[in-house]
């Protein structure tokens, strides 16, 4: 159910197809390309970790986010855009 609810949202739609093109992003590289608050960002990207489609790794002051299932994460950004 929290995959469904991670995929409610177009700005976490746009942070996962972000990540798939870019496997190094941090929170700061999504928070400028989404032209969003971090702290919007971030609460994404626990939503997003929560559901089990990414990971993270703290490196220095950044937050690097890795897609955990790329394969599956695009078999459900195609369903959800059918939708």
């Amino acid at each position: 159910m929290q995959v469904f609810k991670a995929l409610s949202c177009d700005s976490k739609i746009k942070i996962l197809e972000i990540l798939l093109k870019d496997s190094k992003a941090c929170n700061k590289t999504l928070s400028k390309k989404l032209k969003l608050d971090p702290s919007t960002v971030s609460r994404h990207l626990k939503e997003l970790r929560d559901a089990k489609l990414i990971s993270m790794q703290k490196k220095g002051k950044n937050i690097q986010c890795i897609v955990l299932n790329s394969s599956k994460i695009k078999l459900l950004l195609n369903t959800a855009k059918k939708l």
